[in-house]
């Protein structure tokens, strides 16, 4: 199987590898460590529970409360690929792709034949957006 990476030009986006992804997570996650701290001193108790990574990308994800109290100003939008988008991205990844080597379209068979990223993953940080497919 030939890979050709020409799917990441896929989106008129800023593309984003996963590490890149991960520095950006690393860097609102630092600021926010530090702006707890500032907020909630040692000692200071009643505060509330310190978010680890994931919790803070999930509340980021869903607009909670945390974005506002923080003003992070980060955005991350997430969604499922379609069966459609999937397959166009197989056909430019695999240049010996063939549609008719599926029994039946489906996600679970895309990802046996041809295994492409399923979830499309949009950041807006620092006035840049970026995407990430996964």
């Amino acid at each position: 199987m030939v890979i050709n990476h020409h799917w990441l030009m896929y989106q008129n986006k800023k593309k984003m590898s996963k590490e890149d992804y991960n520095e950006i997570i690393d860097e609102v996650y630092n600021k926010y460590d530090e702006l707890f701290d500032a907020y909630y001193p040692p000692f200071s108790a009643p505060y509330p529970k310190r978010l680890t990574k994931e919790e803070l990308v999930e509340e980021i994800k869903n607009d909670g409360k945390v974005i506002q109290e923080y003003e992070l100003g980060v955005k991350i939008k997430e969604r499922e690929l379609s069966i459609e988008e999937r397959l166009d991205l197989a056909s430019k990844t695999y240049s010996v792709f063939d549609p008719f080597d599926f029994y039946e379209v489906s996600h679970k068979e895309i990802d046996k034949l041809y295994p492409v990223p399923s979830k499309h993953i949009i950041i807006e940080y620092k006035n840049e957006t970026v995407s990430h497919y996964e």
